[in-house]
């Protein structure tokens, strides 16, 4: 997926879970104008406000890229930290 395509993904999610903008907004705690923004890809979109937005429409943001799986073995901390 392209970061392009977020925000038609949003837009499309909202309408299928029979929110408003005005009800996600409720939901997330994100303002109905940052919804319209994400929704239509403003690139000043902060990611705080993404990740509310994809929390509530039950969406995950996946990263990935030639060093993460090291990344993940050697340097991430790990669960035993918060325990």
């Amino acid at each position: 997926m392209r970061i392009d395509d977020l925000g038609p993904l949003l837009r499309y999610h909202r309408e299928r879970a029979g929110l408003s903008r005005r009800a996600l907004s409720a939901l997330s705690g994100v303002s109905e104008t940052a919804i319209y923004d994400a929704e239509h890809g403003k690139p000043t979109v902060r990611l705080d406000t993404l990740l509310a937005l994809l929390n509530v429409l039950n969406l995950s943001l996946h990263v990935e890229g030639p060093l993460v799986a090291e990344y993940e073995r050697t340097l991430a901390p790990s669960d035993d930290a918060y325990a």
